[in-house]
């Protein structure tokens, strides 16, 4: 009975003590994650130049941008490695959303459509709309009405699709996954003109000397680039926020952009 008793009271006691355990052990902030697994992870969509974009260096592909400096400059406050993880650009709020990055840079806006699955800090870059038409073309198009009844193509999951669907009709919108298929689309006169933001239009434009940029008049309210990150994690968004509000205090970013676009080629 006495043997019985004291197995009782010892599985009373281990359960106790489970329980304190369970109780007082608070689950780890973003902040902590990230330095305790050593890597701060990017998703991006490497095809946006110059913010985000291949280049060879010695042999070897790498991805490099003003969005991936400020991604490095993160990380390096932070004491971690960088992780870059490159996909379709309309799958990344998605991904994001599950936990398979730390953050999304990628010039993306806030949109009350992405505000549902994720967190966007202040803006850090505010762009301008235009099209890339292909040079023979180039006095076709100057304003909007020109583009009526017109093939525009648009990266599928950006804040042009709407804009372009209800500017120039769904039926004449194309949209393509990756920027460098819309250009190709172009070149071979699939689609009549792309609408792409201004920046990576201008680097497009000065690697392709058969595209140009035409500025048609195409205004949108919209808040600027931002930084995305999964819901719930006000902490980490926080710190964000102080970065990238230092940065554009002291003129990094602005330094961040000059840099990407002198090799991108960009000259603006």
């Amino acid at each position: 009975m006495k043997k019985t008793l004291a197995l009782v009271l010892s599985l009373l006691l281990l359960f106790s003590l489970a329980a304190c355990s369970s109780k007082t052990e608070e689950p780890k902030s973003k902040l902590d994650q990230i330095k305790e697994a050593g890597e701060l992870v990017l998703g991006t969509s490497a095809d946006y130049p110059p913010a985000e974009f291949h280049v060879m260096e010695n042999g070897e592909d790498k991805i490099i941008g003003y969005d991936i400096t400020l991604a490095q400059y993160i990380a390096d406050d932070l004491g971690v490695d960088l992780k870059v993880v490159d996909m379709a650009f309309d799958g990344l709020c998605i991904s994001l959303s599950k936990g398979e990055f730390d953050l999304v840079i990628s010039g993306m806006s806030m949109t009350e459509e992405r505000l549902k699955s994720v967190d966007f800090t202040v803006p850090y870059y505010h762009g301008e709309q235009v099209i890339l038409v292909r040079t023979e073309d180039a006095d076709l198009y100057n304003t909007t009405a020109d583009l009526a009844g017109k093939k525009v193509a648009v990266q599928s999951g950006t804040i042009q699709v709407p804009v372009a669907n209800e500017l120039f009709g769904e039926e004449n919108v194309v949209t393509l996954v990756k920027n460098q298929d819309i250009i190709l689309e172009l070149q071979n006169k699939k689609v009549d003109v792309a609408y792409i933001d201004k920046m990576p239009s201008l680097a497009f434009a000065s690697a392709n000397s058969d595209i140009m940029v035409k500025d048609v008049g195409i205004v949108i309210d919209n808040e600027g680039q931002s930084i995305a990150v999964q819901k719930g994690n006000e902490e980490f968004l926080e710190y964000l926020n102080g970065i990238v509000t230092k940065l554009l205090e002291d003129g990094s970013i602005d330094q961040f952009i000059a840099d990407a676009q002198t090799i991108a080629g960009v000259d603006e």
